[in-house]
């Protein structure tokens, strides 16, 4: 649908959208001379509703301006009193415009007393009358030199645009050649940087410290239960067990990470106090720690192994050997 400029919205059209509506309201405030008062809170949407009423009867600006001056009766309507807010004063006028013989509760509208027209035909008059005017001209097709000069236009555009896969390969030469630049003038060039597998940048108290926060949430009753249970039933966890799992996965997260600070320390402290049930267990998988070349998962489940074997015991387990699926 084709738009006005806002301060252009004619008096007669009967606005039809929410965008129109506004319009016609911004227009009509202007016309009553309000439309620079300061409103309270929620008046400008009690307004808006007040009015929507109308524009939907088929009232136009003039119609509802023409309402607020006389009755059906064509008897002068009140003048706005002191203390009267803008909606009271709209919906007290606009109230004898009701027809109160049609339906209860004022829910049906007269006639309005000027009759709008639609959009579209008041658009359509206004261009037919421009064109009779001489101030509106239908726009021409291009003609020959028209046509080949556009097409001249498009073909020079296309020429000198690149295709996107182009462009990223100078994008890539101009950023390799500013990084050549910064190289210092007689040194060579630094090597590139293999890196390595996982497995071979893995150090043997990462392995065991792994192990040690996989091993733990397997220590806790409630989660020993869900899997006993699970294992009997043949199926898997329930909602609520997911919800007793994922909990219990979170807070020996925590634990193991405390209990693994707390190991390191002991190690390395002459006296290191009490430690608490997660930080041994935390050291003796450190202490299972081995140089072995195995794979990253055999190493775990050798330390695992190793530690599970010997929990419970009072003293460090000693040196553990391989389980015979490793």
């Amino acid at each position: 649908m084709v738009k006005i400029n806002d301060k252009g919205w004619p008096v007669t059209v009967i606005p039809g959208d929410d965008y129109q509506r506004g319009q016609a309201t911004a227009l009509l405030l202007q016309r009553m001379g309000r439309a620079g008062e300061k409103l309270a809170p929620g008046q400008q949407p009690e307004i808006d509703r007040l009015l929507e009423f109308w524009y939907d009867a088929g009232y136009c600006v003039r119609a509802i301006l023409t309402c607020l001056s006389v009755t059906p009766e064509n008897t002068p309507q009140p003048q706005r009193q002191e203390g009267e807010s803008l909606p009271e004063y709209l919906r007290s006028r606009m109230k004898k415009w009701y027809n109160e013989s049609d339906a209860e509760e004022f829910s049906a509208a007269r006639k309005p007393p000027q009759t709008g027209l639609q959009f579209e035909q008041w658009y359509a008059n206004n261009r037919q009358r421009a064109a009779n005017n001489g101030a509106y001209r239908q726009p021409r097709s291009p003609g020959v030199r028209g046509r080949q000069a556009r097409d001249e236009i498009a073909a020079l555009a296309a020429s000198r645009r690149k295709s996107p896969l182009d462009r990223m390969r100078e994008r890539e030469e101009r950023h390799a050649a500013a990084l050549d630049s910064l190289a210092v003038t007689g040194h060579a060039p630094l090597p590139d940087i293999d890196l390595r597998a996982a497995e071979e940048m893995t150090t043997p108290r990462m392995v065991a410290a792994h192990a040690g926060h996989r091993s733990m949430p397997l220590l806790q009753p409630n989660v020993k239960a869900i899997l006993e249970r699970m294992r009997s039933e043949r199926r898997g966890p329930t909602p609520a067990e997911k919800a007793v799992l994922r909990s219990t996965l979170l807070d020996n997260r925590h634990r193991s990470a405390l209990g693994e600070l707390e190991a390191a320390s002991a190690e390395y402290d002459d006296a290191p106090g009490i430690l608490s049930p997660d930080g041994s267990r935390m050291l003796a998988f450190l202490d299972r720690a081995t140089s072995v070349e195995t794979s990253l998962e055999a190493q775990i489940r050798l330390v695992m192994f190793a530690v599970d074997q010997d929990l419970g015991s009072d003293s460090r387990p000693p040196s553990a050997s391989q389980p015979d699926d490793l």
